[in-house]
């Protein structure tokens, strides 16, 4: 499915009435934590959860599980790492919470809290004097997209579109959504799509312009890896903080 609508919303901002009711609500959760660490992946994914210049964990999802661990007697120790090492460490319980978006395919690997703290999808991004306005308007075109990803390979991601609306874009694999920019701005590609997020903090800087197509909206989610002896702990932990935090009407 494809939208063009370019509404943005975040869910989950700190305010002291939130910080109350999680304290309140979640005290009961405090034996679980028994002095328990807990790892968090982060790629470089602003403003979702990244390392800043002092290699310091910095973002959304970081504040978020920050303050929640806090409040429940856990610390939170962050792993650095590419998007797929992170993923694997994840399967493989070498680290606790990793924040992505929630898919069914992914939900028969990974336990996630029951509502998204945050909305996303991939967006398509072009040059200032191209005129494309909608999904058919990439007919025949050559688009860079991320190599992988619930954007490019998921059930409503661009290479299912491409199928369904036989539009027979030639689709140019990227490591990085910086080069899917780099591709784009070179001329190398017509369009590229890339994560929203990256789009709206970086395309001004390659002069680049948005063109309103937007593909595979997604929530994001804590996820836990199954093999965690208290992943149903976590998730159901998480989940009420999460909950709280979006209740509270000031956060919004």
């Amino acid at each position: 499915m494809a939208f063009t609508n370019n509404r943005a919303s975040y869910c989950v901002v700190k305010t002291v009435a939130a910080i109350c009711l999680v304290a309140a609500v979640m005290a009961a959760h405090g034996a679980f934590a028994q002095g328990r660490v807990l790892k968090m992946g982060v790629t470089d994914f602003r403003p979702v959860a990244y390392m800043d210049e002092s290699g310091v964990a910095q973002g959304i999802a970081v504040a978020l599980v920050q303050h929640i661990a806090r409040e429940n007697g856990y610390s939170v120790e962050f792993v650095h790492d590419s998007w797929s090492s992170l993923v694997g460490l994840l399967k493989q319980g070498e680290i606790d919470i990793l924040s992505m978006s929630y898919s069914r395919e992914r939900e028969a690997e990974f336990v996630f809290t029951d509502k998204g703290f945050m909305t996303n999808w991939g967006e398509v991004y072009t040059s200032p004097d191209a005129d494309l306005a909608s999904l058919l308007d990439l007919r025949g075109l050559k688009v860079a997209v991320p190599k992988k990803g619930i954007f490019t390979n998921g059930p409503d991601g661009v290479i299912a579109l491409n199928d369904k609306f036989k539009l027979e874009m030639e689709l140019v694999p990227s490591m990085s959504f910086g080069t899917i920019f780099d591709k784009v701005q070179s001329g190398e590609a017509d369009a590229g799509m890339v994560d929203r997020l990256f789009g709206a903090l970086n395309a001004r800087e390659y002069k680049l312009e948005k063109t309103g197509i937007l593909v595979s909206p997604v929530e994001l989610h804590l996820a836990f890896g199954k093999s965690l002896a208290d992943a149903g702990e976590l998730q159901s932990l998480f989940s009420e903080g999460t909950e709280l935090l979006i209740q509270d009407k000031q956060s919004i």
